[in-house]
């Protein structure tokens, strides 16, 4: 079946490995993402998280990806600044590159969630590289609310 995967999956945790076997992993049906898994995996080999690092698994909202997705671009400018943001908000038409921040959505911009114009002339470099984990000491504080808006939840069959 399509969108089933029957392959082995191994976890380790830092004590004791364990194995789980006939398994179907399914990602989820109620959203079509518009990026291929097996284009990042390769085929019957393991994911492996290093130590201090996290996966982030995405929230079952349209367009949300989990970290092994996730690609982000470093622009270097002349004058030393550097710019980083998720290639998602990232756009080059010839002449200038735009960071955009979209405000109905709430989401983009640069890791500060700020919009940038950037004349090519002033650019230095631009690299792209995958940010798959996250450092354990990125993540800090609690979410005091998790908030699901109404006008979202629908019956799925």
């Amino acid at each position: 079946d399509e969108g089933f995967y029957h392959n082995q999956i191994a976890l380790e945790t830092n004590k004791e490995p364990v194995v789980l076997w006939d398994l179907s992993i399914v990602r989820d049906l109620y959203y079509a993402g518009d990026y291929n898994y097996e284009s990042i995996l390769k085929e019957n080999e393991p994911l492996k998280i290093p130590q201090g690092k996290y996966l982030v698994l995405g929230d079952n909202v349209q367009r949300s990806k989990d970290s092994r997705t996730w690609r982000v671009k470093k622009l270097t400018l002349k004058n030393g600044k550097i710019i980083q943001c998720d290639t998602d908000s990232y756009s080059d038409s010839g002449e200038v590159i735009k960071i955009h921040r979209n405000k109905e959505t709430n989401r983009g911009g640069d890791i500060w969630g700020i919009s940038h114009t950037i004349n090519k002339q002033d650019l230095l470099s631009v690299e792209e590289e995958s940010a798959g984990f996250v450092d354990s000491d990125e993540i800090f504080g609690r979410a005091l609310l998790v908030y699901w808006p109404i006008k979202r939840i629908k019956l799925i069959k």
